[in-house]
């Protein structure tokens, strides 16, 4: 086999991964590891989550443990796909936020209120692209907190909305499509009541009371660097005209 270490330390993390090939030079396995106690922390979270989501989706991540006095390791299963440039924002991405937001629905649509979860970082980034559905992964963020259900699908859009040009943020191909895709949450419930108005204001609100989700990596998040007067034109031009009706 042969390794080569990919990710370094990635965000001030103190997680460090490797990528593990074959004789033959096909891409196998990801370890992530760390000796930090909060990275480690991060990773437990991680394999809760990932165990989470193999269970829900019948797609295996996680397929070793090895943990020792200061120093933890996950290695998944290599996932072969290809991953969209989440700096492209809206318009570039708006086939993948389809994608991200069918997938979303078809998870959370069938979960019962005991197996409600946010992953955190539900995000273009942390999607990989196959023929079939896509495969979440980087569930450090994971959290059973009662967060209300469409959170997640709501971080990738607005993310996505975040990396667009300034002159798409408002555009109404975009604002037309952001629309489409609350509908379709709606549709399939998957989305809470409490995102039917002011969703990115509302989101803001329960990043800041659950920081803990987060901790050191919250200001990553895209809906905490937009400026809150920003946020409320923004809520207020996609709420306009929004209507639920099935």
């Amino acid at each position: 086999m042969i390794k080569h270490l990919s990710r370094i330390n990635s965000n001030n993390s103190g997680i460090y991964v490797t990528k593990v090939f074959d004789k033959n030079g096909t891409a196998i396995e990801l370890k992530k590891s760390s000796s930090r106690p909060d990275s480690i922390n991060n990773l437990k979270k991680e394999l809760v989550g990932a165990e989470w989501y193999s269970r829900i989706s019948q797609n295996k991540l996680v397929t070793q443990v090895h943990e020792l006095p200061l120093y933890y390791s996950l290695t998944f299963r290599y996932v072969d796909g290809y991953k969209a440039n989440y700096r492209d924002g809206y318009i570039k991405n708006s086939i993948y936020i389809e994608k991200a937001i069918s997938l979303y629905c078809e998870i959370w649509s069938q979960l019962s209120e005991d197996d409600l979860c946010v992953h955190g970082d539900f995000s273009i980034d942390n999607l990989i692209f196959a023929k079939k559905n896509p495969t979440i992964i980087d569930w450090e963020h994971f959290s059973k907190k009662s967060i209300p259900i469409g959170f997640d699908a709501l971080n990738l859009i607005f993310e996505q909305l975040f990396f667009s040009r300034a002159d798409e943020k408002i555009n109404s191909k975009v604002i037309n499509h952001i629309r489409i895709m609350l509908k379709k949450l709606k549709k399939y419930h998957c989305l809470g009541e409490e995102f039917l108005s002011c969703p990115l204001s509302k989101m803001r609100n329960i990043i800041i009371k659950n920081s803990e989700i987060w901790g050191n990596q919250i200001t990553k998040l895209p809906v905490m660097k937009i400026k809150p007067e920003d946020i409320s034109k923004l809520d207020r031009i996609i709420c306009k005209e929004t209507t639920y009706q099935e």
